[in-house]
C-alpha cells in the first residue's frame, strides 16, 4: 500500500511525515511567550510551509501553578476556534504588551492552515487531584474525578476545535514539582497506578469511547495513546484498542505512542538486538521499536511517537511506521541560557564557560542541499560557533548574515532582554526547521 503524501486535517494538509512544535505556552515563561510572538519564524510562506504545533491542555486551562500569561490566556474562552484565539494573543503580546525585538519585523502568519494538537498533561491533573482528595481507603474517589477531567478535556477540544486530541490517560511525565517525589499522597498512589496502569488506561479510553458517541458531532481527530512496560505489553494494548472500536464500532484516527521517549528505566526486553552498530542510539531504538509493534497491529494509520521526535530519530521512526512526531529539545537547548543575560555578554567567547544556549548544526539547507559537510550535526553551545558556518536559509537564518548576528542579539540582552529573547528564538527555530528538512525528503516519496 502507497503512503499518503499528506494527510487531509479538516481541510489542512498534515504530511507525512510531519514533526510537531511544541508551545508551553501557560507553562512557562519568558521562551515559552516569545514563540508565539515570533511565531513567523516557524512558518514559510515561499515553500509554503506551516509546522504544526502541539498545546497542553494543562496549561491552556490555568491549572499549573504559577500560571504564565494568564492574563492572556483567561480569553480563551471567547474563542470557538483557537486559531483565532492565537491570533489575538500573537497581537496582544506584540502591539500592548511590546514583547518583541525591534531587530525583527513580526511577519504576517495564516493561523488558519495550522494544524494545532493537544495534549492533556494528564498525569499533572491526575496529580492534584491525588494531592488535594485522595482518600487512602478509597482510591475510586480519584478514578470517578480523574473521569470527570477526562469529559471536560473532550470538551474543551472541541469547543475550540484543535484538529487533533490526543487520548487522555494517566500518562507520563519527566519533570517534578518541588514536593512531588517527597509527597506520601502521590507515592502511594504512583504505586496503586503502575499496578494497575494498563487496566486503568485501557478504561478511560473505553469511557471516552463512550463519551464522544454521545455528541451529535466531534471536531477533533482523536489518537488513542498505547502504553506498555514491554513490546508484548505494548502490542498486547494495541490490539485491546482495536478490540474496542470494533465493539462500540468507533474508530480513532490514528494511535499516540507513550512512555517510548527515553530509554531510561526501560525495561531490558525492549532493548533485545540491540547494539551501538546499527548507527543509532537506545532512545531511538525504543521509539521505532515501538512503532514497528503498533504499526504491524494497526497498519497504515496515523502513528505519533510522543516526544520521540529527535532530528536523529526521524529516518528510523518514518521507515519504522511513524507519520508524525515532536521532541520539546530544540525549546530546550535554545532555553540552555536561561537566565543567564549576565553570562551572554560573554558569548564572543569561545573559552567562556557557564551555561549558553545551544545551536543545531545544520546539515540541510531549505532546498534539502548538503552543507556543512565537515561538522557533525549536534546541538553546540553558541559562543563555540564560528562565523564561517553555513547558514541553512529557513525562515530564521534568512533574517541573518551568519552566527555573529545572533551572539550580537545575544550578548545585548544585558540592555535588552527582547534582544536576548529573539536571540534563542532564532536558534529554535532554525533547529526546529532541520527536522522539518529531515522529514520533507520523504514528502514526494512513495512506497511501491
Amino acid at each position: 500500500m502507497k503512503k499518503p503524501v499528506w494527510y487531509n486535517v479538516h481541510g489542512k494538509e498534515l504530511p507525512v511525515p510531519s514533526f510537531f512544535m511544541i508551545y508551553n505556552i501557560g507553562g512557562g515563561g519568558g521562551d515559552r511567550t516569545r514563540s508565539v510572538v515570533y511565531m513567523d519564524l516557524y512558518n514559510d510562506n515561499i515553500l509554503n510551509i506551516r509546522i504544526p504545533q502541539l498545546y497542553n491542555y494543562y496549561y491552556l486551562n490555568l491549572m499549573a501553578t504559577p500560571s504564565f500569561d494568564a492574563s492572556t490566556i483567561r480569553h480563551l474562552p471567547e474563542y470557538d476556534n483557537f486559531a483565532d484565539f492565537i491570533k489575538y494573543m500573537r497581537e496582544t503580546l506584540i502591539n500592548e504588551k511590546h514583547y518583541y525585538s525591534e531587530k525583527h519585523v513580526p511577519k504576517n502568519v495564516d493561523y488558519s492552515k495550522i494544524v494545532y494538537l493537544l495534549d492533556s498533561g494528564a498525569k499533572n491533573i491526575l496529580d492534584d487531584i491525588v494531592e488535594g482528595k485522595l482518600n487512602r481507603t478509597n482510591k475510586q474517589t480519584v478514578i470517578d474525578r480523574f473521569v470527570e477531567e477526562m469529559k471536560h478535556y473532550y470538551d474543551f477540544a472541541n469547543r475550540h476545535k484543535f484538529d487533533i486530541v490526543i487520548s487522555f490517560d494517566t500518562g507520563g511525565k519527566y519533570t517534578f514539582k518541588n514536593n512531588e517525589r517527597m509527597n506520601e499522597d502521590l507515592i502511594e498512589f504512583d504505586k496503586f497506578l503502575n499496578q494497575h496502569k494498563q487496566s486503568i488506561n485501557l478504561f478511560l479510553l473505553e469511557e471516552a469511547i463512550k463519551y464522544i458517541k454521545t455528541k451529535n458531532e466531534y471536531y477533533p481527530y482523536i489518537l488513542a495513546t498505547i502504553h506498555g512496560s514491554t513490546p508484548k505489553e505494548y502490542k498486547e494494548y494495541a490490539e485491546q484498542v482495536i478490540k474496542l472500536e470494533s465493539k462500540y464500532g468507533f474508530k480513532f484516527w490514528g494511535f499516540a505512542l507513550g512512555g517510548i521517549a527515553s530509554s531510561k528505566g526501560m525495561d531490558p526486553s525492549w532493548f533485545v538486538g540491540y547494539s551501538k552498530s546499527l548507527g543509532i542510539s537506545k532512545n531511538t531504538y525504543l521509539s521505532s521499536k515501538a512503532t514497528k509493534i503498533v504499526h504491524s497491529v494497526v497498519g497504515e494509520r496515523p502513528i505519533h511517537p510522543l516526544g520521540a521526535g529527535g532530528y536523529d530519530s526521524i529516518d528510523s521512526l518514518y521507515k519504522s511506521g511513524a507519520t508524525s512526531f515532536d521532541s520539546n529539545t530544540p525549546n530546550r537547548r535554545a532555553s540552555d541560557g536561561d537566565g543567564n543575560i549576565d553570562i551572554a555578554s560573554q558569548v564572543m567567547n569561545t573559552f567562556a564557560g557557564g551555561s549558553f544556549s545551544k545551536y543545531l548544526i545544520g546539515k540541510k539547507d531549505s532546498k534539502l542541499r548538503d552543507i556543512n559537510p565537515e561538522l557533525e550535526q549536534a546541538y553546540l553551545k553558541i559562543n563555540k560557533l564560528l562565523r564561517t558556518i553555513i547558514l541553512c536559509g529557513c525562515p530564521a537564518c534568512s533574517d541573518i548574515y551568519s552566527v555573529d548576528d545572533i551572539k550580537k542579539l545575544y550578548a545585548g540582552g544585558e540592555t535588552n532582554k527582547e534582544d536576548f529573547f529573539l536571540a534563542k528564538q532564532l536558534m529554535c527555530s532554525h533547529s526546529t526547521w532541520q527536522h522539518i528538512y529531515s522529514c520533507m525528503k520523504y514528502w514526494y516519496d512513495w512506497e511501491e
